[in-house]
């Protein structure tokens, strides 16, 4: 009996994890970034900025494809907010300071979306020195990083300079 309750247990135990495994690979199917139609591009307003003035960027998502897809507005500037990091800002390597407060969304995740038809692109415009501490003069390195719940793609790094 002892014999057959480890063999019951060993089963069990070789089925979930494989189990696990396949639910995993059903989480990350979902959860996989949208099409290679999509692009993100960061646009900055200028090359240099005085220190403490806003540093202005533009971000745009835009529909290369042939079909519409929709994209989550959530972790991303299409926010208007700071509602989370979504950028990657480095300094001689090292990555600027999130001093943006983590805010709870009012609007709930599946009205978050929004449609881009094929040539369609939708951009916001943000102001960096909202949420990033840019106070140290050099030459900076910006770039989102999608997510899964945006389902977004990285954007190509820009640099600005800080004067």
């Amino acid at each position: 009996m002892r014999h057959l309750s480890w063999s019951v247990l060993l089963i069990l135990v070789a089925f979930s994890a494989t189990s696990c495994k396949s639910s995993w690979e059903n989480m990350a199917f979902a959860f996989k970034p949208a099409e290679k139609q999509i692009q993100t591009t960061l646009t900055p307003h200028a090359d240099k900025y005085k220190k403490g003035e806003p540093v202005m960027v533009s971000f745009t998502v835009s529909n290369f494809g042939e079909k519409a897809v929709r994209v989550c507005r959530w972790n991303s500037p299409l926010e208007g907010s700071y509602a989370d990091d979504f950028l990657l800002i480095e300094r001689k390597k090292k990555v600027a300071e999130f001093k943006g407060e983590t805010k709870a969304r009012k609007q709930s995740f599946f009205k978050s979306f929004v449609s881009l038809k094929p040539g369609e692109s939708i951009t916001q415009t943000i102001d960096l020195s909202e949420a990033y501490d840019l106070e140290k003069k050099g030459t900076y390195s910006i770039s989102f990083e999608g997510d899964a719940y945006n389902r977004l793609p990285d954007s190509e790094p820009i640099e600005i300079k800080i004067k």
